[in-house]
């Protein structure tokens, strides 16, 4: 574990229409930005920007969260995405992806059976899933957590409630369930649950655990036909290994790598970043913030998002107990780590774009953050 030299720990402003923050307390002369979009609710579940104006979020999981909106400006204005039938108004929206194809891929929960769609370049909402109408138990109550399609037209869904995985081989295949892939790595006990997925080089990665299993990275081994996937433990051997979740994956783009969520048995926020190979358990660093964290009552944390970019790594989350926001980030690689916290809500998705912070979290918070 790499300590902190210097603790800066600045308290973020709070949600508005624009606000914004330069002064000297902020870290290293930073400035944070703050503006409003439509998700309400304790978290926003997908965020996807296209370049520093043009972006998406998806309202998914909340009690009250519905649609995809979108701006145009660099988050300070968000509209409505419009949609043939309401679709995208009904949807619970928890994946978003533009496709090497130049498709924007949907997924998450709509009516009628929907559970991914797509808008093509002429802003046209085509379906690309539905659930059957008759079939196995696991096809009847599936729903979409993250969709990814690589350039080669092959499609992967894991399932935001369970340990399902649907896979398309090809374009115009018909999805092939990949469940129970878990039998072919040394995966401990009898399940795993993709949480979070992403592709780099046209290869699949994933994060994922599930209740009383260790923290695990997963990555693409001879998929041609079927699902599979090869596994590696991010937790130690004996009395080093622990219970934990990693909820997001982060990967720039020369393949680094940023995995980020909670040490299960500490109630600790943890990270772990790529330093070689990921194939290679050696070339993984694990991070635990305790060391950087606030000595105050109720401080279990935990992150919810990741985004990194060379050198930049940053993590997003909350003190679980207060539900109140957190970020920590590193400039150089993860030798050094910075801790803030935030008065709003948690925060829940980051992406680097054009060397700033683009964050979302809870009750549409959108905000830019410059290390």
């Amino acid at each position: 574990m790499k300590l902190l030299p210097l603790l800066l720990v600045p308290t973020l402003i709070g949600c508005g229409d624009k606000t914004e923050d330069t002064s000297a307390n902020g870290p290293a002369g930073a400035n944070w930005v703050e503006y409003t979009h439509p998700c309400v609710g304790n978290r926003t579940d997908a965020m996807w920007f296209d370049d520093a104006t043009t972006g998406f979020v998806g309202c998914g999981s909340t009690t009250a969260g519905y649609g995809l909106y979108t701006t145009t400006d660099g988050g300070n204005t968000w509209d409505t995405v419009p949609s043939v039938n309401n679709i995208l108004d009904s949807m619970r929206v928890g994946s978003i992806q533009r496709a090497d194809n130049g498709n924007l891929y949907i997924g998450g929960t709509g009516d009628n059976g929907i559970r991914i769609v797509y808008l093509d370049a002429s802003g046209t909402l085509n379906e690309y899933y539905s659930k059957p109408d008759s079939g196995a138990q696991s096809w009847q109550t599936y729903q979409v957590g993250t969709f990814r399609l690589d350039s080669n037209n092959r499609g992967v869904s894991e399932s935001l409630t369970g340990s399902d995985v649907m896979y398309w081989p090809n374009a115009g295949s018909e999805a092939v369930s990949g469940y129970g892939w878990w039998n072919n790595t040394d995966i401990e006990g009898s399940g795993a649950q993709i949480l979070d997925m992403e592709i780099y080089d046209d290869k699949f990665y994933a994060v994922g655990s599930t209740i009383n299993q260790p923290p695990y990275f997963f990555y693409e081994d001879n998929m041609t036909t079927e699902f599979a996937m090869q596994a590696i433990k991010l937790s130690g051997d004996g009395i080093a290994s622990f219970e934990g979740e990693v909820w997001d994956i982060a990967i720039d783009n020369s393949g680094g790598m940023l995995l980020a969520g909670i040490n299960q048995g500490t109630d600790v926020g943890t990270l772990w970043y790529s330093t070689g190979d990921v194939t290679s358990k050696d070339n993984w660093t694990m991070y635990d913030i305790s060391s950087i964290t606030p000595d105050i009552p109720n401080n279990a944390t935990r992150f919810y998002g990741a985004c990194r970019y060379g050198n930049l790594m940053v993590a997003v989350g909350d003190f679980s107990q207060k539900s109140e926001g957190i970020l920590v980030y590193s400039t150089d690689s993860g030798a050094n780590w910075t801790f803030m916290e935030s008065e709003s809500g948690p925060l829940s998705r980051c992406q680097i774009v054009d060397g700033e912070v683009y964050i979302t979290g809870a009750d549409g918070l959108f905000a830019i953050f410059n290390p």
